[in-house]
This record gives C-alpha cells, structure tokens and sequence, in this order.
C-alpha cells in the first residue's frame, strides 16, 4: 500500500460516519472480512511556515536582569522604577514589547500542506453495501 492509500483511508475512517457506526454497535467481539474499493483524489497542499505563538517569561526576565546587578544597584533600581513617569513605562514597554516580537518573529515551524479529499468507500462483494462519500474530512453523506 502506498503513501497516498494510506492517506485516503485514514481520512475516510476519521469521518462522522464511523462516529455514528461505532454508537450502533452492540458490545461484544466481531470478525470482519471484507473488500473496500476506494475511489476519488487526495490533494496536498504547499508545506508553509507557521510563526509559533509562545508565551513571554516576564518573571523570568526580570530574575535575570536583576540577577546582573549588585545589592545597591538592584535597590536603585527598585527607588527609580518606583518614581518613573507613566510616559517612561509607556516608553520602555513598547521597546520592550519590539525586543520580544524579534525573538517571537525568529520562532517559525514549518507545517505539513493540508491534506484534502474527495472520496468514495463502496464495500465490494456484500449485498445491500451502502456508499459513503467523505469530502474534506468534514461532510459524510450515505
């Protein structure tokens, strides 16, 4: 079995119809023995990069830029941001804000293309089959 096999019948088990025949079944053990014709096209889209949303450390980064300095300093510090202006706050969190975004730019993954597809399942052999058709893993009709 191929690739492109495996792709179309996993996205045809993943369907709301095997929802709905798994709540029918009685509990118990069954044997299965059967030939399913698959017919219809799998499409693949474009392998894209995506930027990966993460959370900023704020605490973190304050250890360590306090981390950077000695015991007057750090209390310095404390007594300047204490009497800063709110035009000042404004100011730094904006850089701040600008210094992040760099980093968080840099974070990129690169994704898999959307998998798409437009199927029909037909059991072969067995009388009084039913078809389903899956379209893009969402729609089931039978």
């Amino acid at each position: 079995m191929n690739n492109v096999v495996t792709v179309a019948i996993a996205k045809g088990i993943k369907s709301a119809a095997e929802k709905a025949a798994a709540k029918a079944i009685e509990a118990g053990s069954y044997n299965v023995d059967t030939l399913i014709h698959v017919k219809g096209s799998v499409n693949k889209g474009e392998d894209y990069e995506q930027i990966i949303h993460m959370s900023v450390p704020h605490w973190n980064i304050i250890a360590v830029l306090l981390s950077k300095v000695n015991g007057l300093t750090m209390d310095a510090v404390v007594r300047e941001a204490l009497a800063l202006p709110d035009s000042a706050v404004t100011e730094i969190k904006a850089s701040a804000a600008k210094a992040i975004d760099t980093i968080k730019a840099s974070a990129t993954e690169v994704c898999q293309g959307k998998i798409t597809t437009n199927l029909t399942f037909e059991e072969v052999g067995i009388e009084g089959s039913k078809i389903q058709t899956v379209q893009d893993n969402t729609k089931v009709k039978v």
